[in-house]
């Protein structure tokens, strides 16, 4: 499957991460593929070869998800930065988590019918940002930024952090904090911290590391406690995952 991404508009930058592509060839659809917990808030448009299509906005997920499609697909996805998608969507963070809901049930009647009516990805995804930019002048000047950089000091240390420690650097109490976090990010602080080192792990295993001196790198209490996490959060062992380490 071809996958590309690209920045948003300067704009948004503040809101997305990222806008990324992918496409199954010609008469071909892609096997399921297994989309683990990364701490970000999602909105996916996906068409088909016939030109059905939906768009669908994905919570933090606590949990893998396997995708698969009847027929071949052409994706955009919209990666919002943590903490930053509840003032552009007008949703908590919390009330997405583990879940999806059109887009429609957040962005208005007949959104995606109006989106989906392009002829390629590359216009699609101009009406996308076109549209969340409409919406801009909604957002609210003084919205609370503390969740989005305690998540990315969360990220910075890959997980490696003591929540009432993180919340003195931000001169915040631990429950100011708790509560920023889940409406903001969807989860609390401590899970999120737990996402970030999996996620590190997953990346060094990509890399072709070995996971008993990947759990020690990475702050577990041992290999079988990246196991643990492996399996609560992908579903799977790493050795089922990435056989040949």
């Amino acid at each position: 499957m071809p996958y590309w991404e690209r920045a948003p508009d300067p704009r948004l930058a503040w809101f997305l991460e990222r806008i990324s592509f992918s496409t199954d060839p010609p008469g071909e659809r892609s096997p399921p593929v297994r989309v683990v917990p990364d701490g970000r808030i999602d909105l996916l448009i996906s068409v088909d070869d016939r030109g059905a299509g939906r768009a669908d906005v994905f919570g933090v997920k606590t949990v893998a998800l396997f995708a698969e499609s009847v027929r071949p697909v052409a994706n955009i996805a919209l990666t919002f930065r943590p903490g930053a998608a509840p003032a552009l969507l007008g949703v908590r963070a919390d009330e997405l988590t583990d879940r999806s809901l059109p887009a429609d049930a957040l962005l208005g009647a007949g959104w995606s019918a109006r989106l989906l009516d392009t002829p390629d990805l590359r216009t699609r995804a101009e009406r996308v940002e076109a549209a969340l930019l409409a919406r801009l002048p909604s957002v609210p000047s003084d919205r609370d930024a503390l969740a989005g950089q305690a998540a990315a000091r969360i990220e910075r240390r890959a997980g490696q952090v003591r929540v009432a420690e993180l919340a003195r650097e931000l001169g915040v109490g631990e429950r100011r904090l708790e509560r920023a976090f889940r409406a903001q990010v969807g989860v609390a602080p401590k899970t999120f911290a737990r996402i970030a080192r999996f996620r590190a792990a997953w990346r060094a295993l990509e890399r072709g590391g070995r996971p008993v001196e990947i759990a020690l790198a990475q702050g577990y209490f041992d290999q079988p406690h990246l196991v643990r996490d492996f399996v609560a959060f992908a579903s799977d062992a790493p050795r089922r995952i990435f056989p040949s380490r």
